[in-house]
């Protein structure tokens, strides 16, 4: 499931920009494994917020800290 939906966020926002909201890397991009190691993938992010997938869900938080605003175990 969440392989699918990755997929799907990619064939939609793959290397997406609109600074205001937020930017996804490239699916290209190698930074996205940065935090492989903690068992999470780096997808996006603008000024103040980072979308990351951590244990099997999609969390949305602080750009400085690991201090997620918002959990959802999928992206719709």
């Amino acid at each position: 499931m969440i392989i699918n939906e990755l997929l799907d966020l990619y064939t939609v926002a793959n290397n997406f920009r609109y600074e205001a909201v937020l930017e996804f890397h490239s699916c290209t991009d190698e930074s996205i494994f940065e935090w492989w190691e903690d068992g999470e993938l780096w997808l996006g992010q603008n000024d103040c917020n980072t979308l990351r997938w951590v244990h099997g869900k999609f969390c949305l938080g602080d750009a400085s800290n690991i201090s997620y605003t918002k959990i959802m175990s999928t992206l719709v």
